[in-house]
């Protein structure tokens, strides 16, 4: 599945070369299926070698991913895929309102991509960058990109904490054309994270793969993921939202990262509504632990910069049993929110049938819901312009949805 994919979707050159070790593969690969580390291993033994061996000298990787994707039928993707599940919710819901949908997921993780086809569904060990080509046209109707932002990570160095020993540089989201060395992926997402908070760079790389994701679908782009508006005040207040505290979030991807990715040199034009969702009006929330500010927290949580401790961190919920207990504070109400939802509109939903009219409608249920919000928007009439006024923004969304 691992040679497969990567030959698929450009990372293999179609040599003489690559042919021979292909077709050598299967047996090994065969023999080691249990257990099943064994064989990832030796399968990212083999594609390492391959990559080394082949390259990609002269290979137009974007067209031939391009070229990939037409050939699947592809009509959406799927950008951070991981096991499927996000890929499977949009091909129900486009169903449930009779519009076909071939979903093809794309993730960096070769033990998802391999998950994912298990399962059925159609996924391509492959970066969304390499689609997104100057001047090349919408390859999809519409994107998501569904709690995968916050995972995004830059080339760190890490001290001896996974193989290669001190100095080695790990990342998590790797540039073009560097795979991971076998069974370090995990690793380097878990250890390599910044003390303290998101740092600049993370959000910049994040910026990147969402503004390559921008490029390519003709209707609609979604985002979910948690909210981290706001967080420095929220611990001056003395207090973290789970999400903050979470070891695999490397990057804290904010509304103002995303409004930033959008309005500085925009890419495209379109509508960009961001919604607050889930409100937290009081420190009762129990998404919210108290900041451990002890010298012991510190000395067993330097990721954290002494935030949290132990087992206190990567908690979905406060827990009396694990962590202190919280003082009582009221919050103003409308500036901290569990999740951010982000939906980006490119065509015109008055059309008929418009998939982005049904997108519309799903935030404002969402919205409806989850007791949210909408905290900005950009119109495409002002592409460098975002508004924070909430009731311009509803304004603005409502008179949207009407003309669908």
């Amino acid at each position: 599945v691992l040679v497969q994919s990567m030959a698929e979707s450009g990372q293999l050159a179609e040599t003489a070369e690559t042919a021979e070790l292909v077709a050598r593969a299967g047996d090994p690969i065969a023999r080691l299926s249990s257990p099943r580390s064994a064989c990832m291993y030796w399968a990212m033994i083999l594609l390492h070698a391959a990559l080394l061996q082949v390259g990609s000298a002269g290979f137009d990787r974007s067209k031939n991913m391009r070229s990939l994707l037409s050939s699947t039928g592809a009509t959406h993707l799927d950008v951070g895929s991981r096991q499927g599940g996000s890929a499977l919710w949009v091909t129900d819901f486009l169903a449930a309102r009779n519009i076909k949908a071939t979903v093809v997921g794309l993730d960096l993780d070769p033990e998802n991509v391999a998950t994912c086809r298990r399962r059925g569904g159609k996924c391509f060990l492959a970066d969304v960058r390499v689609l997104a080509v100057d001047g090349t046209p919408p390859c999809v109707r519409g994107i998501t990109l569904f709690h995968i932002l916050e995972h995004i990570g830059v080339q760190r160095r890490s001290r001896g904490v996974v193989s290669g020993g001190e100095g080695a540089w790990w990342r998590t989201y790797p540039p073009i054309d560097e795979p991971f060395p076998p069974g370090q992926y995990a690793k380097a997402r878990l250890l390599n994270v910044v003390p303290g908070t998101y740092n600049l760079a993370d959000a910049t790389a994040a910026q990147a793969v969402l503004r390559a994701a921008v490029r390519l679908p003709s209707s609609w782009l979604l985002i979910k993921g948690p909210n981290f508006d706001h967080d420095e005040a929220m611990r001056q207040l003395g207090f973290l939202r789970s999400f903050a505290a979470w070891h695999l979030h490397t990057c804290h991807f904010n509304s103002s990262h995303l409004i930033d990715t959008f309005t500085l040199a925009p890419v495209r034009r379109g509508w960009l509504f961001i919604a607050g969702l889930g409100p937290i009006v009081s420190s009762n929330h129990l998404r919210l632990q108290p900041i451990i500010t002890t010298s012991l927290g510190r000395t067993h949580d330097s990721l954290f910069g002494g935030l949290c401790s132990g087992v206190m961190c990567d908690q979905h919920r406060y827990n009396t049993t694990i962590h202190p207990p919280k003082p009582r504070v009221k919050f103003t109400p409308g500036h901290f929110y569990e999740f951010m939802n982000a939906l980006v509109i490119f065509d015109d939903p008055s059309t008929t049938p418009s998939e982005s009219a049904f997108m519309l409608e799903h935030l404002k249920q969402v919205i409806k819901k989850k007791h949210g919000a909408l905290v900005a928007c950009v119109s495409p009439l002002a592409p460098t312009t975002p508004i924070r006024d909430q009731k311009q923004c509803e304004a603005l969304f409502e008179r949207l949805i009407t003309s669908a």
